[in-house]
């Protein structure tokens, strides 16, 4: 079974259905929004895809592989590694021939740091006020957009959220009170939170 379709299931099992889903506007994310809400849909769920929850911007390596033998001969290995491990370094901007060129105001490249700032933004103006407003909300997304919003909503800091594991289609679920604050118990890093990983 898909990882979506079975997180859908899961969801629809422990009752959950959604007022409104937010997703990227990649293939993926909205592919595995789609795939979540055919279990947990409502008749009036609004589905809204933006890219500023897409996955971080790799510059001119978006597409690429980050073993990809011509990436690392025009860069060396070296800033390929800084590039994607380093919180504040971007990569090269992406060219306007490039085939994942997009043209503004979505970036042309991004640092860790970038991304998850943008993402952090996205959160606080349009995905907070319809919380605040009792709507039940679903994010489907990418690791850096997911990691990004965990920190958000656990106000972790960029050095506690390097320590949180997040695993890749498993649903994570956040009960929270009037201030937005999760309700559930919080680790030794800050992170509170419930995955979802059996039926009950």
């Amino acid at each position: 079974m898909d990882e979506a379709s079975e997180a859908g299931l899961l969801l629809a099992q422990r009752g959950y259905a959604f007022d409104v889903a937010y997703t990227s506007n990649l293939r993926r994310a909205w592919g595995s929004c789609d795939l979540v809400l055919e279990h947990t849909q409502l008749p009036h769920t609004e589905v809204i895809q933006s890219w500023k929850l897409n996955e971080r911007h790799y510059g001119n390596l978006q597409g690429l592989r980050k073993d990809d033998p011509k990436l690392l001969r025009k860069y060396g290995s070296a800033h390929v590694f800084e590039w994607r491990r380093s919180y504040d370094t971007r990569p090269p901007r992406i060219e306007s021939g490039h085939p994942f060129w997009q043209p503004p105001p979505a970036p042309t490249t991004e640092s860790l740091e970038d991304c998850q700032a943008r993402i952090e933004a996205y959160y606080e103006e349009e995905i907070a006020p319809r919380l605040q407003q009792g709507a039940r909300v679903l994010i489907a997304a990418h690791a850096n957009s997911i990691r990004a919003l965990v920190k958000a909503i656990n106000r972790l800091t960029p050095e506690s959220i390097r320590d949180v594991r997040i695993p890749n289609g498993i649903p994570l679920v956040y009960e929270m009170d009037s201030a937005l604050r999760p309700t559930s118990p919080t680790d030794d890093w800050g992170f509170s939170g419930e995955y979802i990983t059996s039926f009950s």
